[in-house]
């Protein structure tokens, strides 16, 4: 039996977090130490008004465009660096 986890959301780039390649490798060295085989991921989804709720909190604008697939690509290589299994679960 295989142990996963989720990584969701991963929010773009922001003021409080500008770097989130160096975020997910550190999530992902987590996992990998934790015995984590295969890891879920995704994005923050434009449903709602998630995005709005926390562009206002974070007080400043998210760009999303393109960042389904851009954080997709981080994700899958962020688990490669530790050797785990991953899904992406992609925006519709």
């Amino acid at each position: 039996m295989s142990t996963g986890a989720s990584i969701s959301p991963i929010l773009p780039p922001n003021k409080y977090n500008p770097d989130v390649y160096k975020d997910l490798l550190a999530v992902a060295g987590a996992l990998a130490e934790a015995g984590v085989e295969v890891v879920y991921g995704e994005s923050l989804h434009k449903r709602g008004d998630n995005v709005m709720r926390l562009s206002s909190l974070l007080g400043e604008g998210l760009n999303l465009r393109g960042w389904d697939r851009y954080a997709e690509k981080l994700f899958y290589r962020a688990i490669g660096e530790y050797g785990l299994r991953g899904v992406w679960i992609p925006e519709w």
